[in-house]
């Protein structure tokens, strides 16, 4: 689970997934600055993928993600969740993050 000051920070400029926080007792959150979710892996990958929706499919759009223009930089994210959050924002809300705001 990634606890770095970067994915804090993305996570609480991610205001749209803030707002669909329903707080639960396994949830990993920050309070260095106010309470921020931390979504991880699991719970990113809830967000775009169906039930029906099998492990290949899952596989397949995120290669596409990272291949794409848009995700071409996508080593710069330190780790998974930082990859899957910025996968949610552009499939979710065409955002990406330029190293400090999520911009259309």
């Amino acid at each position: 689970m990634d606890t770095s000051k970067e994915y804090i920070e993305m996570c609480r400029k991610a205001t749209e997934i803030q707002e669909l926080w329903d707080l639960v007792e396994s949830d990993k959150y920050s309070v260095f600055i106010d309470f921020v979710w931390c979504p991880r892996q699991d719970q990113l990958q809830d967000m775009v993928f169906d039930e029906d929706d099998n492990l290949r499919v899952w596989c397949y759009e995120i290669y596409k993600f990272c291949d794409s223009k848009l995700g071409q930089h996508y080593r710069e994210y330190g780790t998974m969740e930082q990859l899957w959050l910025a996968f949610v924002m552009w499939e979710k809300y065409q955002k990406k993050w330029d190293g400090k705001e999520w911009v259309v």
